[in-house]
């Protein structure tokens, strides 16, 4: 294994989720050269494991965090205008069946009651169904927080109304409808915040890295990297030693292991819980939500989300209390069994079950650790402080998807004070890559993806394929590919998918790719897919030779490797065949 010392970053982040990532960014802008290391890949952990949507938190009313509604409403209209590719309006309906129940619980929940331990018995005494007029407020003041034209204001429809999802009579009698959005691909948006970082520091010469599958240990007040955990061959390990002046621990639900493991003095700080998912194809489903989403609240008081996902509907989430390894997080059956008898108790007429889930997935939040339900937990964010061997150590505790560009912008401030620096850029109006001169409309859209077809050769199924992945952006990774001449025989695909294995390559090549793993579940998020066959793993692995990150001898492991963790982690059975889920 090599060691060498390195000319040492001013900023070490551990950990590539959404909120690591922003700080990178941020600091990146303002002249601070940075790391990013993590332990696995980038938005390996809640970043990828979330309900995807990005909203205000209708529900913190509720607790009295309006401090934390507004800052979540004035980031989702950011992320709109700043990241159109990633984030899609999304209509929500929330059934109701009666008028003035659940006030009495509210009340409690907006005195605090539910974050006491000696209170609980007293809410679940009052807990009732959120009544419409209890609603209907809520939502008013949702509107009123938000305070814009971008997302349309909330409305109530008696059950049945033309366009609202099929709901069944016995759950409600009236459906509220509000605004909120998605983020279809949180594992893309974080590459693509490090990509923007790493352009400013190309721009700048500044020193930035992004390490992932990485180790980190101190040795005599140096902090020592140790890369190519992922190949698990000692022969292909660089150790890299350095002292940087401040470590921001963004490490998420592993967060009280990180500081544990680098022998960092500090009492508990991370209480978090599980949320589980699923996907399904069902097409019943789909038709009754009718490309809308469903945010219910079930018979024990937690709330449930129907969301669409491209052609397939995202079921979740829970919420139960996990101190395990975060990395070992699964959906039980419990959960799923939960979460299906959800969708039957709104829309029986769907008649979901085991053999509809196509997959599964289950992260653990990065919560506060906090006495109360788990619920009642905050979604605020929060910098703790530290000390190890003369270097300051912050810790970020809570946060989450929406607000992760003000979080790390936050964070930044207070990294840029301890090192005496001044801010000098922010990213408020700063637009993702991807993103810039975004179509505004269906037409224009469909134009840009028609000029694609026309430049590279590639079908429109291919081309469609590389504009999800990169937007704007698309242009130019077709002409580094060489795809930009009508060049036909270069517009090889995967197997059993219309994506260019040319431009495989260039993610492998460009987007801190280390395993198979990556390609499958954050690269090119195959692991959503509708198809999953042998011969798509094969032919993915093979873009991992040619760039020489997978000895040839090591493809039947890694596919192996892959199998065993697409069925234990998301409940995924890959065909030996090309066959739909």
């Amino acid at each position: 294994m090599a060691c060498r010392e390195s000319g040492a970053p001013r900023v070490i982040i551990l950990g590539a989720g959404v909120n690591g990532c922003s700080v990178a960014r941020e600091l990146v802008l303002n002249g601070v050269s940075t790391w990013v290391i993590d332990a696995n890949d980038i938005g390996f952990g809640a970043s990828s494991k979330s309900s995807r949507l990005i909203h205000g938190g209708l529900r913190y009313l509720e607790y009295g965090e309006f401090r934390l509604v507004q800052e979540s409403l004035e980031e989702r209209g950011r992320l709109r205008r700043l990241a159109p590719h990633f984030v899609r309006p999304l209509r929500l309906f929330i059934p109701v069946k009666s008028r003035l129940s659940g006030l009495a619980a509210s009340a409690l929940r907006f005195m605090g009651a539910t974050r006491l331990g000696f209170m609980k018995n007293l809410t679940r005494k009052f807990r009732r169904a959120r009544g419409l007029w209890l609603v209907d407020l809520g939502l008013a003041f949702y509107d009123w927080f938000a305070a814009g034209p971008e997302f349309p204001k909330h409305t109530v429809h008696e059950l049945g109304a033309p366009g609202t999802p099929e709901i069944d009579s016995h759950r409600c009698r009236w459906l509220a409808a509000y605004s909120d959005a998605q983020m279809w691909g949180t594992e893309r948006f974080c590459v693509a915040l490090l990509d923007d970082a790493r352009s400013v520091a190309r721009e700048r010469s500044l020193d930035f890295r992004v390490v992932t599958h990485a180790d980190v240990s101190w040795d005599a007040g140096t902090l020592v990297i140790t890369a190519g955990q992922a190949t698990g061959s000692t022969d292909s390990m660089t150790a890299f030693r350095v002292r940087p002046e401040l470590l921001v621990n963004a490490t998420g639900a592993w967060g009280d292991r990180t500081l544990a493991g680098l022998n960092i003095p500090s009492p508990p700080l991370f209480g978090g819980t599980k949320g589980s998912h699923f996907l399904t194809w069902n097409r019943r489903l789909a038709s009754a939500l009718r490309g809308q989403g469903v945010y219910a609240e079930a018979n024990d008081g937690r709330l449930v989300f129907l969301l669409p996902h491209g052609e397939a509907v995202l079921v979740g989430t829970t919420d139960e209390r996990f101190d395990g390894p975060p990395e070992e997080a699964v959906a039980s059956d419990a959960e799923i069994d939960y979460l299906i008898g959800m969708v039957n108790r709104l829309m029986p007429q769907v008649a979901l079950t085991r053999d509809d889930i196509a997959m599964h997935y289950s992260g653990v939040r990065p919560l506060p650790r906090a006495e109360g339900t788990t619920a009642s937990v905050s979604r605020d964010h929060a910098v703790v402080p530290a000390r190890e061997d003369g270097t300051t150590v912050l810790t970020l505790v809570g946060g989450k998807l929406t607000t992760s560009r003000a979080f790390g912008e936050s964070v930044a401030d207070e990294v840029l004070r301890r090192l005496g620096a001044v801010r000098t850029a922010d990213t408020r109006e700063r637009v993702v890559p991807g993103n810039a001169d975004y179509p505004r409309d269906v037409g224009t859209l469909e134009r840009r993806i028609a000029t694609l077809v026309e430049r590279s050769g590639l079908t429109l199924q291919s081309a469609r394929e590389v504009w999800t992945l990169f937007g704007t952006e698309s242009e130019r990774v077709l002409s580094e590919c060489g795809l930009d001449d009508c060049t036909a025989e270069r517009a090889e695909v995967i197997e059993g998918t219309a994506i260019p294995t040319s431009v495989v390559r260039w993610i492998v090549r460009n987007e801190w790719v280390a395993t198979l793993e990556d390609l499958v579940e954050r690269r090119l998020m195959l692991v959503f897919g509708r198809q999953l066959s042998q011969e798509t793993l094969e032919s993915v692995a093979r873009c991992l030779v040619a760039e020489e990150k997978l000895a040839d001898d090591d493809v039947e492991r890694a596919i192996a490797a892959t199998n065993a963790r697409l069925l234990a982690y998301y409940g995924r059975h890959v065909t030996t065949a090309l066959a739909e889920v």
